[in-house]
Protein backbone atom coordinates (compact mmCIF):
# COMPACT_ATOMS: atom_id res chain seq x y z
CA UNK A 1 0.00 0.00 0.00
CA UNK A 2 3.03 2.25 -0.24
CA UNK A 3 2.91 3.47 -3.84
CA UNK A 4 2.60 6.73 -5.73
CA UNK A 5 -0.81 7.53 -7.18
CA UNK A 6 -0.24 8.57 -10.79
CA UNK A 7 -3.41 7.69 -12.63
CA UNK A 8 -6.60 6.01 -11.48
CA UNK A 9 -6.15 3.20 -14.00
CA UNK A 10 -4.90 0.75 -11.59
CA UNK A 11 -5.25 -2.95 -10.93
CA UNK A 12 -2.21 -4.21 -12.84
CA UNK A 13 -0.17 -1.06 -13.18
CA UNK A 14 -0.83 0.03 -9.59
CA UNK A 15 -1.57 -3.29 -7.95
CA UNK A 16 -0.73 -1.97 -4.51
CA UNK A 17 -4.04 -0.12 -4.68
CA UNK A 18 -5.84 -3.43 -4.35
CA UNK A 19 -4.94 -4.21 -0.75
CA UNK A 20 -2.97 -2.89 2.16
CA UNK A 21 0.09 -5.04 1.55
CA UNK A 22 3.52 -4.04 2.83
CA UNK A 23 6.84 -5.73 2.30
CA UNK A 24 9.78 -5.90 4.70
CA UNK A 25 11.88 -9.08 4.33
CA UNK A 26 11.26 -12.70 5.85
CA UNK A 27 8.63 -15.46 5.47
CA UNK A 28 5.07 -14.22 5.98
CA UNK A 29 1.88 -15.29 7.67
CA UNK A 30 -1.36 -15.94 5.81
CA UNK A 31 -3.96 -14.45 8.15
CA UNK A 32 -4.66 -11.69 5.65
CA UNK A 33 -5.52 -14.22 2.95
CA UNK A 34 -8.28 -15.73 5.06
CA UNK A 35 -9.68 -12.33 5.92
CA UNK A 36 -9.55 -11.11 2.33
CA UNK A 37 -11.38 -14.20 1.03
CA UNK A 38 -14.29 -13.63 3.37
CA UNK A 39 -14.62 -10.01 2.29
CA UNK A 40 -14.48 -10.64 -1.45
CA UNK A 41 -17.98 -11.97 -2.08
CA UNK A 42 -19.63 -9.23 -0.06
CA UNK A 43 -17.54 -6.59 -1.82
CA UNK A 44 -18.62 -7.85 -5.24
CA UNK A 45 -22.30 -7.86 -4.24
CA UNK A 46 -22.07 -4.34 -2.88
CA UNK A 47 -20.40 -3.26 -6.10
CA UNK A 48 -23.27 -4.71 -8.16
CA UNK A 49 -25.88 -2.94 -6.03
CA UNK A 50 -24.16 0.45 -5.95
CA UNK A 51 -26.09 3.58 -6.71
CA UNK A 52 -29.53 2.57 -5.45
CA UNK A 53 -30.68 1.00 -8.72
CA UNK A 54 -29.25 3.66 -11.02
CA UNK A 55 -27.41 2.08 -13.92
CA UNK A 56 -23.66 2.61 -13.77
CA UNK A 57 -21.18 1.87 -16.50
CA UNK A 58 -20.61 -1.87 -16.76
CA UNK A 59 -17.39 -3.20 -15.28
CA UNK A 60 -15.88 -4.41 -12.07
CA UNK A 61 -14.07 -2.16 -9.63
CA UNK A 62 -10.38 -2.65 -10.59
CA UNK A 63 -9.29 -2.20 -6.98
CA UNK A 64 -11.07 -5.47 -6.06
CA UNK A 65 -9.19 -7.58 -8.57
CA UNK A 66 -6.78 -9.09 -6.05
CA UNK A 67 -8.84 -8.75 -2.89
CA UNK A 68 -9.34 -12.53 -2.80
CA UNK A 69 -5.60 -13.18 -3.04
CA UNK A 70 -3.53 -10.05 -2.30
CA UNK A 71 -0.27 -11.97 -2.65
CA UNK A 72 -1.19 -12.67 -6.28
CA UNK A 73 -0.92 -8.98 -7.18
CA UNK A 74 1.70 -8.42 -9.91
CA UNK A 75 3.73 -5.99 -7.81
CA UNK A 76 4.01 -8.56 -5.02
CA UNK A 77 5.05 -11.29 -7.43
CA UNK A 78 7.63 -8.99 -9.01
CA UNK A 79 9.05 -8.18 -5.58
CA UNK A 80 9.28 -11.86 -4.70
CA UNK A 81 11.19 -12.61 -7.93
CA UNK A 82 13.56 -9.70 -7.39
CA UNK A 83 14.40 -10.45 -3.77
CA UNK A 84 14.75 -14.18 -4.44
CA UNK A 85 18.12 -13.32 -5.98
CA UNK A 86 19.17 -11.05 -3.11
CA UNK A 87 20.58 -11.88 0.31
CA UNK A 88 19.28 -10.04 3.33
CA UNK A 89 22.34 -9.61 5.52
CA UNK A 90 21.54 -10.38 9.15
CA UNK A 91 24.08 -9.50 11.87
CA UNK A 92 25.26 -12.72 13.60
CA UNK A 93 23.65 -13.69 16.88
CA UNK A 94 20.78 -11.21 16.59
CA UNK A 95 17.82 -12.01 18.81
CA UNK A 96 14.34 -11.86 17.33
CA UNK A 97 12.25 -10.32 20.11
CA UNK A 98 9.02 -11.60 18.56
CA UNK A 99 10.01 -15.27 18.67
CA UNK A 100 12.65 -15.16 21.42
CA UNK A 101 15.11 -16.91 19.13
CA UNK A 102 18.64 -16.10 18.07
CA UNK A 103 19.78 -16.48 14.48
CA UNK A 104 23.20 -16.73 12.90
CA UNK A 105 21.84 -16.94 9.37
CA UNK A 106 23.10 -14.48 6.78
CA UNK A 107 19.98 -14.68 4.62
CA UNK A 108 16.27 -14.32 5.27
CA UNK A 109 13.29 -15.00 3.04
CA UNK A 110 11.15 -12.19 1.68
CA UNK A 111 8.03 -11.52 3.76
CA UNK A 112 4.79 -9.89 2.69
CA UNK A 113 2.76 -8.46 5.55
CA UNK A 114 -0.99 -8.58 5.03
CA UNK A 115 -3.28 -6.14 6.80
CA UNK A 116 -6.94 -5.13 6.50
CA UNK A 117 -8.42 -5.22 3.00
CA UNK A 118 -11.31 -2.84 3.69
CA UNK A 119 -11.35 0.86 4.44
CA UNK A 120 -7.59 1.34 4.47
CA UNK A 121 -7.09 3.78 1.58
CA UNK A 122 -7.18 7.35 2.90
CA UNK A 123 -5.86 9.04 -0.28
CA UNK A 124 -7.20 8.65 -3.79
CA UNK A 125 -7.35 10.46 -7.13
CA UNK A 126 -10.36 9.60 -9.28
CA UNK A 127 -11.23 10.44 -12.87
CA UNK A 128 -14.37 12.39 -13.78
CA UNK A 129 -15.90 11.51 -17.14
CA UNK A 130 -19.27 11.24 -18.87
CA UNK A 131 -21.32 8.15 -18.16
CA UNK A 132 -21.07 6.13 -21.42
CA UNK A 133 -24.60 4.83 -20.87
CA UNK A 134 -26.05 8.30 -20.17
CA UNK A 135 -24.15 11.27 -21.56
CA UNK A 136 -26.12 13.67 -19.39
CA UNK A 137 -24.62 12.12 -16.26
CA UNK A 138 -21.16 12.23 -14.68
CA UNK A 139 -19.13 9.25 -13.44
CA UNK A 140 -16.43 9.52 -10.79
CA UNK A 141 -14.27 6.42 -10.70
CA UNK A 142 -11.33 4.33 -11.85
CA UNK A 143 -10.16 3.30 -15.28
CA UNK A 144 -10.11 -0.35 -16.20
CA UNK A 145 -6.53 -1.70 -16.49
CA UNK A 146 -4.72 -0.77 -19.68
CA UNK A 147 -7.61 1.43 -20.83
CA UNK A 148 -9.52 4.64 -20.23
CA UNK A 149 -12.80 2.83 -19.80
CA UNK A 150 -14.16 4.31 -16.60
CA UNK A 151 -15.91 2.38 -13.83
CA UNK A 152 -17.97 4.08 -11.14
CA UNK A 153 -16.75 3.21 -7.62
CA UNK A 154 -19.07 4.83 -5.06
CA UNK A 155 -18.81 1.81 -2.75
CA UNK A 156 -15.17 0.76 -3.13
CA UNK A 157 -14.38 -1.44 -0.14
CA UNK A 158 -10.71 -0.43 -0.15
CA UNK A 159 -11.62 3.24 0.31
CA UNK A 160 -12.11 4.85 3.68
CA UNK A 161 -15.87 5.30 4.28
CA UNK A 162 -15.44 9.10 4.17
CA UNK A 163 -14.14 8.85 0.60
CA UNK A 164 -17.11 6.78 -0.52
CA UNK A 165 -19.52 9.24 1.11
CA UNK A 166 -17.79 12.16 -0.61
CA UNK A 167 -17.83 10.46 -4.03
CA UNK A 168 -21.58 9.85 -3.84
CA UNK A 169 -22.24 13.42 -2.77
CA UNK A 170 -19.94 14.89 -5.43
CA UNK A 171 -21.57 12.83 -8.18
CA UNK A 172 -24.98 14.17 -7.18
CA UNK A 173 -23.66 17.74 -7.00
CA UNK A 174 -21.95 17.55 -10.42
CA UNK A 175 -25.10 16.25 -12.08
CA UNK A 176 -27.26 18.83 -10.35
CA UNK A 177 -24.93 21.71 -11.26
CA UNK A 178 -24.52 20.58 -14.87
CA UNK A 179 -20.75 20.23 -14.58
CA UNK A 180 -19.12 19.33 -17.89
CA UNK A 181 -16.55 16.57 -17.30
CA UNK A 182 -13.29 16.35 -19.17
CA UNK A 183 -13.22 14.64 -22.59
CA UNK A 184 -9.72 13.35 -23.30
CA UNK A 185 -10.50 12.69 -26.96
CA UNK A 186 -11.07 16.37 -27.66
CA UNK A 187 -9.33 18.00 -24.68
CA UNK A 188 -12.57 19.85 -23.84
CA UNK A 189 -14.66 19.91 -20.70
CA UNK A 190 -13.68 21.14 -17.27
CA UNK A 191 -13.59 18.75 -14.32
CA UNK A 192 -10.77 16.26 -15.00
CA UNK A 193 -10.19 14.58 -11.63
CA UNK A 194 -11.00 14.86 -7.96
CA UNK A 195 -8.37 14.17 -5.31
CA UNK A 196 -9.53 13.21 -1.83
CA UNK A 197 -7.51 12.90 1.38
CA UNK A 198 -8.96 11.82 4.72
CA UNK A 199 -8.01 13.44 8.00
CA UNK A 200 -7.95 10.24 10.02
CA UNK A 201 -8.82 11.76 13.39
CA UNK A 202 -12.03 13.41 12.21
CA UNK A 203 -12.92 11.65 8.95
CA UNK A 204 -13.07 15.01 7.16
CA UNK A 205 -12.10 15.27 3.49
CA UNK A 206 -9.47 17.50 1.94
CA UNK A 207 -10.93 17.87 -1.56
CA UNK A 208 -9.13 19.08 -4.68
CA UNK A 209 -10.93 19.78 -7.96
CA UNK A 210 -8.60 19.35 -10.96
CA UNK A 211 -9.95 21.87 -13.46
CA UNK A 212 -9.13 21.92 -17.18
CA UNK A 213 -8.18 25.58 -17.48
CA UNK A 214 -5.47 28.07 -16.82
CA UNK A 215 -6.06 30.08 -13.61
CA UNK A 216 -8.89 32.57 -14.03
CA UNK A 217 -8.08 36.26 -13.46
CA UNK A 218 -9.21 37.44 -10.05
CA UNK A 219 -11.78 40.18 -9.71
CA UNK A 220 -12.80 40.39 -13.36
CA UNK A 221 -16.47 40.37 -14.29
CA UNK A 222 -17.81 37.42 -16.20
CA UNK A 223 -20.55 37.03 -18.76
CA UNK A 224 -22.76 34.13 -19.66
CA UNK A 225 -21.72 34.18 -23.30
CA UNK A 226 -21.48 30.67 -24.72
CA UNK A 227 -18.66 31.90 -26.94
CA UNK A 228 -16.40 32.72 -24.02
CA UNK A 229 -14.99 29.46 -22.69
CA UNK A 230 -13.13 31.17 -19.85
CA UNK A 231 -16.26 32.87 -18.56
CA UNK A 232 -18.35 29.72 -18.94
CA UNK A 233 -15.71 27.67 -17.11
CA UNK A 234 -15.36 30.20 -14.31
CA UNK A 235 -19.13 30.43 -13.81
CA UNK A 236 -19.39 26.64 -13.72
CA UNK A 237 -16.51 26.32 -11.25
CA UNK A 238 -17.91 28.92 -8.87
CA UNK A 239 -21.30 27.23 -8.97
CA UNK A 240 -19.70 23.87 -8.19
CA UNK A 241 -17.75 25.37 -5.28
CA UNK A 242 -20.91 26.89 -3.82
CA UNK A 243 -22.78 23.61 -4.07
CA UNK A 244 -19.95 21.65 -2.45
CA UNK A 245 -19.68 24.08 0.46
CA UNK A 246 -23.45 24.04 0.89
CA UNK A 247 -23.60 20.24 0.82
CA UNK A 248 -20.67 19.79 3.16
CA UNK A 249 -22.25 22.05 5.77
CA UNK A 250 -25.94 21.19 5.35
CA UNK A 251 -26.06 17.83 3.54
CA UNK A 252 -27.98 16.87 0.42
CA UNK A 253 -30.57 14.19 0.07
CA UNK A 254 -30.59 11.46 -2.52
CA UNK A 255 -32.23 13.72 -5.12
CA UNK A 256 -29.62 16.45 -4.70
CA UNK A 257 -32.01 18.75 -2.84
CA UNK A 258 -30.57 20.82 -0.04
CA UNK A 259 -31.76 19.76 3.39
CA UNK A 260 -33.39 22.64 5.24
CA UNK A 261 -31.43 23.65 8.31
CA UNK A 262 -33.46 23.62 11.49
CA UNK A 263 -33.27 26.67 13.67
CA UNK A 264 -31.87 30.10 12.88
CA UNK A 265 -28.31 30.35 11.60
CA UNK A 266 -26.29 32.71 13.72
CA UNK A 267 -24.04 35.38 12.36
CA UNK A 268 -20.83 34.00 10.84
CA UNK A 269 -21.92 30.39 11.10
CA UNK A 270 -21.08 28.14 8.15
CA UNK A 271 -18.92 30.73 6.36
CA UNK A 272 -15.75 28.67 6.34
CA UNK A 273 -16.64 25.75 4.12
CA UNK A 274 -18.46 23.70 6.70
CA UNK A 275 -15.96 23.68 9.58
CA UNK A 276 -18.40 25.30 12.00
CA UNK A 277 -20.94 22.61 11.29
CA UNK A 278 -18.40 19.83 11.62
CA UNK A 279 -16.37 20.71 14.68
CA UNK A 280 -18.63 18.93 17.11
CA UNK A 281 -19.39 22.12 19.05
CA UNK A 282 -23.14 22.67 19.33
CA UNK A 283 -23.00 25.64 21.69
CA UNK A 284 -23.58 28.19 18.92
CA UNK A 285 -26.45 26.36 17.24
CA UNK A 286 -30.10 27.07 17.75
CA UNK A 287 -32.01 24.22 19.30
CA UNK A 288 -34.75 22.69 17.11
CA UNK A 289 -38.29 23.43 18.11
CA UNK A 290 -40.40 20.69 19.63
CA UNK A 291 -42.22 20.13 16.36
CA UNK A 292 -39.01 19.85 14.32
CA UNK A 293 -36.65 16.92 14.07
CA UNK A 294 -32.89 17.13 14.53
CA UNK A 295 -31.16 17.89 11.20
CA UNK A 296 -29.58 14.97 9.39
CA UNK A 297 -25.80 14.75 9.32
CA UNK A 298 -24.09 15.98 6.13
CA UNK A 299 -23.23 13.33 3.57
CA UNK A 300 -19.55 14.11 3.96
CA UNK A 301 -17.49 16.38 6.14
CA UNK A 302 -15.28 18.91 4.42
CA UNK A 303 -11.83 19.63 5.83
CA UNK A 304 -10.75 21.99 3.05
CA UNK A 305 -11.40 22.73 -0.59
CA UNK A 306 -8.81 23.39 -3.28
CA UNK A 307 -8.76 23.92 -7.04
CA UNK A 308 -5.81 22.85 -9.17
CA UNK A 309 -5.84 24.40 -12.64
CA UNK A 310 -4.36 21.84 -15.03
CA UNK A 311 -4.76 22.48 -18.74
CA UNK A 312 -1.89 20.24 -19.86
CA UNK A 313 -1.96 18.47 -23.21
CA UNK A 314 -4.89 16.10 -23.57
CA UNK A 315 -2.56 13.09 -24.00
CA UNK A 316 -0.90 13.71 -20.65
CA UNK A 317 -1.82 11.28 -17.88
CA UNK A 318 -0.54 13.56 -15.13
CA UNK A 319 -3.29 14.34 -12.63
CA UNK A 320 -1.35 17.18 -11.02
CA UNK A 321 0.86 19.42 -13.14
CA UNK A 322 3.97 19.45 -10.94
CA UNK A 323 5.72 21.94 -13.22
CA UNK A 324 2.90 24.49 -12.93
CA UNK A 325 3.45 27.74 -11.00
CA UNK A 326 2.04 28.31 -7.53
CA UNK A 327 -0.85 30.26 -9.08
CA UNK A 328 -2.25 26.98 -10.44
CA UNK A 329 -3.27 26.08 -6.86
CA UNK A 330 -6.22 27.90 -5.35
CA UNK A 331 -7.04 27.43 -1.68
CA UNK A 332 -10.79 28.02 -1.40
CA UNK A 333 -11.52 27.33 2.27
CA UNK A 334 -10.51 25.35 5.33
CA UNK A 335 -7.07 24.61 6.82
CA UNK A 336 -4.08 24.71 4.50
CA UNK A 337 -2.98 21.19 5.33
CA UNK A 338 -4.10 17.94 6.92
CA UNK A 339 -2.03 17.20 10.01
CA UNK A 340 -1.23 13.60 10.90
CA UNK A 341 0.95 11.87 13.50
CA UNK A 342 2.29 8.32 13.63
CA UNK A 343 1.78 6.26 16.78
CA UNK A 344 5.35 5.09 17.44
CA UNK A 345 6.75 3.56 20.62
CA UNK A 346 9.82 5.16 22.13
CA UNK A 347 9.11 8.65 20.82
CA UNK A 348 9.07 11.34 23.49
CA UNK A 349 6.41 13.28 21.56
CA UNK A 350 4.61 12.64 18.25
CA UNK A 351 5.82 14.49 15.17
CA UNK A 352 3.16 16.56 13.40
CA UNK A 353 3.28 15.86 9.65
CA UNK A 354 1.67 18.40 7.34
CA UNK A 355 0.00 17.37 4.08
CA UNK A 356 -1.33 20.02 1.68
CA UNK A 357 -2.85 18.44 -1.45
CA UNK A 358 0.21 19.06 -3.64
CA UNK A 359 2.60 16.74 -1.76
CA UNK A 360 2.84 12.95 -1.55
CA UNK A 361 1.14 11.14 1.31
CA UNK A 362 1.08 7.41 1.89
CA UNK A 363 -2.33 5.98 1.02
CA UNK A 364 -2.20 3.68 4.05
CA UNK A 365 -0.55 5.55 6.92
CA UNK A 366 -1.66 2.92 9.42
CA UNK A 367 0.33 0.20 7.63
CA UNK A 368 3.21 2.55 6.86
CA UNK A 369 3.55 3.26 10.58
CA UNK A 370 4.74 -0.34 10.93
CA UNK A 371 7.50 0.30 8.38
CA UNK A 372 8.67 3.41 10.23
CA UNK A 373 8.62 1.43 13.48
CA UNK A 374 10.88 -1.21 11.89
CA UNK A 375 13.30 1.51 10.73
CA UNK A 376 13.38 2.99 14.22
CA UNK A 377 14.10 -0.44 15.73
CA UNK A 378 16.97 -0.98 13.32
CA UNK A 379 18.49 2.43 14.15
CA UNK A 380 18.15 1.80 17.88
CA UNK A 381 19.95 -1.53 17.47
CA UNK A 382 22.63 0.10 15.33
CA UNK A 383 23.26 2.80 17.92
CA UNK A 384 23.55 0.22 20.74
CA UNK A 385 25.98 -1.89 18.73
CA UNK A 386 28.01 1.18 17.93
CA UNK A 387 28.12 2.23 21.57
CA UNK A 388 29.29 -1.24 22.61
CA UNK A 389 32.06 -1.12 20.04
CA UNK A 390 33.16 2.35 21.04
CA UNK A 391 33.30 1.51 24.74
CA UNK A 392 35.31 -1.72 24.33
CA UNK A 393 39.06 -1.80 24.93
CA UNK A 394 41.43 -2.03 22.00
CA UNK A 395 44.45 -4.36 21.84
CA UNK A 396 46.51 -1.91 23.91
CA UNK A 397 43.89 -1.71 26.64
CA UNK A 398 42.65 1.75 25.67
CA UNK A 399 38.95 2.37 26.19
CA UNK A 400 37.17 3.82 23.20
CA UNK A 401 35.20 7.05 23.29
CA UNK A 402 31.55 7.30 22.39
CA UNK A 403 31.00 8.43 18.80
CA UNK A 404 27.90 10.26 17.54
CA UNK A 405 24.83 8.46 16.32
CA UNK A 406 24.31 7.72 12.66
CA UNK A 407 23.62 10.49 10.18
CA UNK A 408 20.48 10.12 8.06
CA UNK A 409 20.16 10.98 4.37
CA UNK A 410 16.55 10.58 3.27
CA UNK A 411 16.00 10.44 -0.50
CA UNK A 412 12.51 11.02 -1.89
CA UNK A 413 11.83 12.42 1.55
CA UNK A 414 8.47 14.04 0.87
CA UNK A 415 7.29 15.91 3.95
CA UNK A 416 9.64 13.91 6.19
CA UNK A 417 7.28 11.07 7.07
CA UNK A 418 10.25 8.80 7.77
CA UNK A 419 13.04 11.28 8.43
CA UNK A 420 11.32 13.43 11.03
CA UNK A 421 10.17 10.32 12.87
CA UNK A 422 13.74 9.03 13.28
CA UNK A 423 15.36 12.42 13.90
CA UNK A 424 15.69 11.69 17.62
CA UNK A 425 17.85 8.65 16.82
CA UNK A 426 20.36 10.31 14.47
CA UNK A 427 22.96 13.04 14.80
CA UNK A 428 21.80 14.82 11.62
CA UNK A 429 19.02 14.57 9.05
CA UNK A 430 19.14 15.63 5.42
CA UNK A 431 15.90 15.18 3.48
CA UNK A 432 15.82 15.53 -0.30
CA UNK A 433 12.88 15.65 -2.72
CA UNK A 434 12.22 17.30 -6.09
CA UNK A 435 8.76 18.60 -5.15
CA UNK A 436 9.19 22.29 -4.17
CA UNK A 437 5.93 22.21 -2.20
CA UNK A 438 7.49 19.96 0.44
CA UNK A 439 9.74 22.62 1.96
CA UNK A 440 6.92 24.56 3.62
CA UNK A 441 5.78 21.39 5.41
CA UNK A 442 8.98 21.38 7.49
CA UNK A 443 8.47 24.94 8.77
CA UNK A 444 6.64 26.05 11.90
Amino acid sequence: SVGVDKTPAAADADADATTSTTANGAEGNHKGNKRSKTTDDGAQKRQQKQGGGRRHHQGQDPSLKFVRNPQGAPIVQAARRYFATKAFDVPPHVTNTNTNTTTTSSKQKFRVYLDETEGWRTVCKLAVRRDPSNHDQVIIGLFQPQSHEIVSVPDCTAHHPSINAAIKCLTTICNKAGVVPYDERTGTGYLRYVALTVERGSGRIQLTLVWNSAPYPEGESTTTSDDDDDDAGKIMLEKLIREIRRAASCGVDGDGKRKRRRGRKKKGEGDDGGDDDNDGNNSNRSEPTKTESTPAAPQFRLHSLWVHYNSTWRHSNAIFDVAAPASSWRHVCGPEYVEETLCLSGQSSPIALRFPPNVFRQANIDAFTGIVSAIRSRLERYNKERDRGDNSDDEDGNTGTSSPSASCLELYGGVGTIGLNVADLVSSLTSSDENPNNAACFLG
